[in-house]
């Protein structure tokens, strides 16, 4: 299980049952990418999903192994 709370409600999700899209799914046919899937986060670009609460954007984090 890996917990993530959303910044804005506090809802607690499993994000290891979150559907994120993947590279093949957030680039446009013409290579740019989809904002409406993906942000900006300093690092990089990630991909998100929509809280199920509050529809605050809820990014998916990177795994440092």
């Amino acid at each position: 299980m890996n917990l993530q709370s959303c910044d804005s409600c506090g809802v607690v999700l499993d994000v290891d049952k979150i559907c994120f899209p993947d590279s093949k799914h957030y680039e446009r046919e013409d290579g740019t990418l989809d904002e409406s899937k993906v942000m900006w986060t300093g690092w990089g670009w990630r991909p998100f999903v929509n809280c199920p609460v509050c529809k605050n954007k809820i990014v998916e984090e990177l795994c440092w192994d």
